[in-house]
């Protein structure tokens, strides 16, 4: 199985195989059934697997789906919190910035027409977001620890070194390309927990670090 694809896809093909096989009159084990779709499991589920490996009690291959099907449900739900602990932050700043333009409306509404300010509001309420995404970049900049949500990276990239749980070094040359198509240097990959304001974690795996790069990323994919 592949971390690309579907869990619960990749599951029921699975379940299609063993209903062919058993439909040709072969005898195969529920347990074995169970066991060799756990040793299947994507690289990202290892942890899951290295749990129900160490089960005492076997399952059947109708309970490990159940089992899966409930894990899958977490973990989109995880996923899903940190995407909106992230929208939560841009708005903030989005909301911050347009607080300002309405405090300064209001100030000056009392000493008549303004036409300047008004084509400068107007202006300003056109591209609010556009302003709202430079602040952003300016803090995270500030702070290297900040983690922020990128729709359009394909891999998670991390920048320090010291928060990797699990770390590979990588010397095979791999570089990440950059939207100025400038390219950083792969130091290594692994495993990164973030916390999250609600209090849960939430395991990247696969983490790229990159020293290079100025903020640490988390690719939009988890939302899908």
């Amino acid at each position: 199985m592949i971390d690309d694809k579907p869990i619960m896809e990749q599951v029921h093909e699975y379940q299609n195989v063993v209903l062919e096989i058993l439909a040709e009159g072969m005898v195969i084990d529920d347990a074995f059934q169970a066991a060799a779709l756990i040793e299947k499991l994507p690289p990202s589920w290892k942890e899951y697997r290295n749990y129900l490996k160490h089960k005492k009690r076997d399952m059947s291959l109708e309970d490990l789906v159940v089992h899966i099907r409930i894990e899958e449900s977490n973990r989109q739900k995880d996923k899903n919190d940190l995407v909106n602990e992230f929208s939560s932050k841009a708005n903030l700043v989005e909301q911050n910035q347009l607080g300002k333009s309405e405090n300064f409306q209001k100030f000056t509404r009392g000493k008549g027409p303004n036409k300047k300010f008004e084509k400068r509001e107007n202006k300003f309420k056109k591209h609010d977001k556009v302003i709202a995404a430079v602040v952003s970049e300016v803090n995270l900049v500030n702070n290297i620890s900040e983690w922020v949500l990128d729709t359009g990276a394909t891999r998670h990239i991390c920048t320090n070194r010291n928060l990797f749980l699990e770390y590979e070094e990588v010397n095979d040359g791999e570089n990440v390309f950059l939207s100025d198509a400038r390219t950083a240097k792969v130091a290594g990959k692994g495993k990164v927990i973030l916390k999250l304001t609600s209090g849960k974690t939430l395991a990247l795996n696969t983490v790229l670090h990159v020293p290079n790069m100025r903020r640490n990323l988390v690719s939009g994919s988890i939302a899908q």
